[in-house]
């Protein structure tokens, strides 16, 4: 029986030894197969808490391995450095490497800034820059010096119930789903319509729904503190400015609330009056942004706690040939800056925009957002980037969009020949993605 006892305990050593010798994380073959980034086995591996760089390096090794604390952006899906998924899942399993702080293998958590661009570029007037935040896992990135844009190439949708032309978009998520609203024109009349769909190839054939009121260039946001939606237009029955209705669902055509009166001031002084409504909030005030089709764009705001109601004290606060209609307004993720685009009258017409610190503070001229200039047409359908939006993933008051990944721009394009007693009867909804 001792001898028995004896020998079993000689093995187990023996055993325990060979165990311990061959998990050893300086063994080099180890490491070889634990991370498909690490071919050298004295290298180091990086776990990088702050922006992924946006385009290769030259290098097919992911700068992240850590999961949770990665924010994956829409540039990356081009990207040959994208290459991740296995280095996640190596290295998350390898206890005894993370673990050993005796290993060659220094495993680094680093939260200093990346650059998000290409570093084999000869030009950065394009780049994005990480910043910085509160917390590692939510870069925040700058728009770029000078946007660029693909266009699909064709129309999104055709007109439905027999109307004639889709224009003046308003587009944000809906819960898993992607929501329109825009104005429709049939050969006589003017109506808004809402279209919900699941991607923008699905949009041609979602059901395009009139709403059974009057309006026209809706302006459509979620209000989080009341848990409401706000649908802002003109062309009202009320007033001759701007009204409002709120509602619960902006899916169901049937559920928006009466009609309210939103402005009924006008100091524009123009032909049209105030056109195209747009409303935005921060934390302690909300405010209206408006056209007039006379070169100018007006401000008017009110508490947020008084919010949805009248606006009233307008102020003239820009002048510019190229300031004519539909101004909308965004607060750029994380970087407390505020980004207007305005259409302009240019033929064909197109998207200037301007930047500002403060939504009541002053904006400065920036240059082309969206225009045959900056961007590519595979089949050039249109010459026209109208009345528009930047699609939404969040809908709330703030309108904010996030500069790390690609935006997408819903906007009104003209299908030529243009008829000419009615101009509006050729638009069609276009995309722009944002291009590197």
């Amino acid at each position: 029986m001792r001898k028995t006892f004896f020998l079993c305990a000689l093995s187990w050593c023996v055993l325990s030894c060979v165990t311990d010798e061959s998990s050893d994380p300086m063994d080099s073959s180890a490491l070889e197969s634990d991370s498909v980034t690490n071919s050298n086995p004295g290298s180091d591996i990086k776990t990088d808490t702050s922006a992924n760089t946006l385009e290769g390096t030259g290098s097919n090794t992911a700068p992240n391995i850590q999961m949770d604390s990665i924010v994956e952006t829409a540039w990356d899906s081009d990207s040959d450095s994208n290459t991740g998924t296995d280095t996640h899942a190596n290295t998350a399993t390898d206890a005894d490497t993370q673990n050993n702080a005796d290993s060659d293998t220094n495993i680094n958590t680093d939260t200093n800034t990346d650059t998000l661009s290409n570093t084999d570029s000869d030009s950065d007037s394009d780049s994005h820059t990480a910043e910085d935040t509160a917390t590692d896992s939510n870069p925040v990135c700058v728009l770029p010096d000078a946007f660029h844009w693909m266009d699909e190439g064709k129309p999104l949708a055709e007109p439905q119930n027999r109307w004639v032309s889709l224009s003046d978009f308003s587009a944000c998520a809906y819960d898993d789903r992607m929501m329109m609203y825009s104005t429709y024109h049939d050969s006589s009349e003017i109506g808004i319509q809402m279209t919900v769909f699941y991607d923008w190839d699905s949009m041609d054939s979602a059901a395009q729904i009139p709403l059974p009121f009057y309006g026209a260039a809706p302006s459509l946001m979620y209000f989080a503190p009341k848990h409401i939606w706000v649908l802002a237009y003109h062309y009202c029955l009320t007033t001759e400015s701007f009204c409002y209705r709120t509602s619960a669902d902006p899916t169901n055509p049937n559920g928006w609330s009466d009609e309210q009166a939103l402005l009924t001031e006008d100091i524009t002084h123009s032909e049209y009056g105030a056109v195209d409504p747009d409303i935005i909030c921060d934390n302690t005030t909300c405010y209206l942004f408006y056209t007039a089709n006379n070169d100018h764009v007006y401000r008017a705001s009110m508490p947020i706690g008084s919010f949805p109601g009248l606006f009233s004290g307008s102020q003239d606060i820009l002048h510019h040939h190229a300031y004519y209609e539909a101004v909308q307004v965004y607060t750029v993720q994380g970087l407390g800056k505020y980004l207007m685009l305005v259409g302009n009258d240019s033929n064909p017409r197109s998207y200037n925009y301007l930047m500002a610190d403060d939504l009541g503070g002053t904006w400065n001229f920036m240059g082309d957002f969206a225009s045959e200039r900056n961007a590519i047409f595979p089949i050039k359908w249109t010459s026209e980037i109208g009345h528009g939006d930047i699609f939404r993933q969040n809908p709330d008051q703030t309108h904010t969009i996030d500069a790390c990944s690609k935006l997408q721009f819903l906007y009104s394009g003209r299908v030529p020949p243009s008829p000419s007693a009615s101009y509006h009867l050729a638009y069609r909804p276009g995309l722009l993605t944002q291009h590197p």
